[in-house]
């Protein structure tokens, strides 16, 4: 679908995506592939809600006719289960093992499965958060639902998010919010609901949590219960990005009533009993020294020595060579896209752009689609994969260089070790799911009720470094032009890279500026009492808890 072939509803870019899977034989057309769980009828989408463009040129039949021929296949839970594992699972052959490798995940795996009490699970950048929470998702045997604060975020989990979960509007909350009735299949499904789990739980505030934690006390299966009697498992590092307040009346609402923003200070985590669990073992940042760096830039105490090896690799005039591809991480979409725009104006050659094509509900452009509305593209550009591939040929964060545009392919040269080749890529289709309540099976099923299709690449120049959390890069530039504002920043930034002798700064960077941590998330740091992988029993119980003191983090 070449430009000017669909009238757009949104024209702000896109932010990022979630991994799958990959592969090295001729790719399949991920349109016309049935998805891992099935196509299931969707219901119109709101006024609210993304929705296919009315305007369709004769080019896109046949592409939307395959995406609505999709099959709808009578799976079985296990199978369903059993697809999604596949779509998960890790590369094959990369260096860095990740969680599912390491016994210690194993124990934090079964006291997941087994346990009964209430968890937040958390861990430093690179501790295999995510792909722990994957993992335990496709395998559970428990009725579970993930959400995330954001629309990027959910699609990363595979869930939805908070507010489309709740049918909560988009503003601050109230109790009358908490009281709104839910439908009966609604409420039957959170009568049903075991586990409620809700990811990157940083970027959630503590009025959202009570709201929830009010809504499933009101309408779950026992109100005298915390959450309902629903067990609540939260993943998130707090020092890492923190929620948005949109409003000057919601920040002043959340001063007057919590003792920060954050969701640790809400009553529903006071009262919830929730065990945390430090995830440990590091699997992105191998280098015991630039761990131990990061760690100090993570919770505010950044030394002279420290902050001497980051100045020493402040190049103004940093040119990348040859084949090497770096990705300039900065603090606004503005400046991503300034460079990325010029970078692209630079090469020869008619440019071309390739529009999305929506279907059912998904996430507004402002709360997160997994890929680009609008992709612009030359002969020449670099380019980041936005996803996995089934084939293995390329991971979500490998780079590329576009050496051929066609209508319905692209050809991208991937440089995987010392060796470049050239893949054919097409299209692919994100799905956003919902839960809805099978009264004849009584369980909760997860359903389609919206898809994305776009090749799973972004221009790669530069990024955001809200969109490059989560990823793993190995050459990053860093362009702090516009300074760091938000606590969280500067360590989601530098903990993206495995090594430091792969980060440039673009102009020198101050100790205040990395020193950006919250008092307050230090103190619940400080304060809360962790469990680490190793002091958990197999079953979940008899777990020794330590205090954060004595635990694994001596720099705290």
């Amino acid at each position: 679908m070449a430009s000017g072939q669909i009238r757009r509803i949104a024209s702000r870019p896109a932010p990022e995506s979630p991994p799958a899977s990959a592969g090295g034989q001729p790719p399949v057309d991920p349109v016309t592939q049935p998805s891992s769980e099935g196509l299931r009828r969707t219901r119109p989408a709101s006024e609210h809600e993304a929705q296919l463009p009315a305007t369709i040129s004769p080019a896109q039949v046949p592409v939307l006719r395959r995406i609505a021929a999709v099959p709808a296949p009578a799976r079985t839970r296990d199978l369903e289960r059993t697809d999604r594992r596949r779509a998960l699972e890790p590369v094959a052959g990369t260096a860095v093992p990740g969680p599912a490798d390491s016994r210690d995940e194993h124990l934090v795996l079964s006291l997941l499965e087994d346990s009964r009490e209430n968890l937040f699970v958390t861990g430093r950048a690179g501790t295999g958060k995510s792909t722990l929470l994957r993992q335990w998702t496709t395998e559970t045997k428990r009725q579970v639902v993930a959400l995330a604060p954001t629309g990027l975020a959910a699609m990363n989990v595979g869930g939805q998010t908070i507010h489309s979960f709740f049918r909560f509007p988009p503003r601050l909350l109230n109790d009358d919010d908490a009281r709104k009735p839910p439908s009966p299949s609604r409420k039957r499904l959170l009568e049903s609901l075991e586990t409620l789990i809700i990811d990157e739980v940083s970027m959630v505030d503590a009025n959202l949590l009570d709201v929830v934690e009010r809504y499933m006390r009101r309408h779950g299966r026992d109100p005298n219960a915390s959450f309902g009697g629903t067990r609540v498992v939260l993943f998130g590092d707090p020092f890492q990005l923190p929620p948005v307040v949109a409003t000057k009346e919601a920040e002043q609402y959340l001063a007057a009533n919590y003792a920060s923003r954050y969701f640790f200070d809400s009553r529903a985590f006071r009262d919830g009993s929730f065990r945390t669990i430090e995830l440990t073992t590091q699997y992105r940042h191998l280098d015991p020294e630039w761990a131990s760096l990061l760690n100090a830039v993570r919770t505010g105490r950044i030394t002279s020595d420290h902050l001497a090896t980051l100045q020493a690799r402040y190049d103004p005039s940093f040119l990348p060579d040859g084949d090497e591809h770096w990705l300039t991480l900065t603090t606004t979409n503005a400046r991503a896209a300034e460079i990325n725009d010029a970078a692209l104006d630079r090469l020869s050659g008619k440019e071309r752009k390739f529009e999305a094509v929506l279907e059912g509900r998904l996430p507004s452009a402002d709360t997160g689609l997994p890929a680009e509305l609008l992709l612009r593209l030359r002969v020449g550009a670099r380019v980041m994969f936005i996803r996995n591939d089934q084939r293995q040929r390329w991971m979500n964060g490998t780079f590329g260089q576009v050496t051929d545009i066609g209508d319905e392919h692209l050809c991208v040269r991937v440089l995987s070790g010392p060796e470049a080749s050239t893949y054919r890529v097409e299209r692919e289709t994100w799905e956003q799911y919902a839960y809805k309540y099978d009264t004849k099976r009584n369980r909760i099923d997860t359903q389609v009720v919206g898809r994305m299709c776009q090749f799973p690449i972004r221009l790669a120049w530069a990024v955001t470094i809200h969109k490059s959390q989560g990823q793993t890069l190995d050459r990053v530039i860093l362009d702090f032009e516009s300074g760091l504002f938000e606590h969280g920043q500067g360590y989601v930034a530098l903990s993206r890279c495995r090594t430091k002798e792969r980060i440039v700064f673009r102009r020198p960077v101050s100790a205040l500026e990395l020193r950006r941590c919250d008092p307050r998330v230090q103190e619940f740091m400080n304060e809360v009492e962790r469990v680490t992988p190793s002091n958990v029993a197999p079953t979940g119980s008899d777990i020794q808890s330590q205090r954060v003191g004595q635990a694994s983090d001596p720099e705290l």
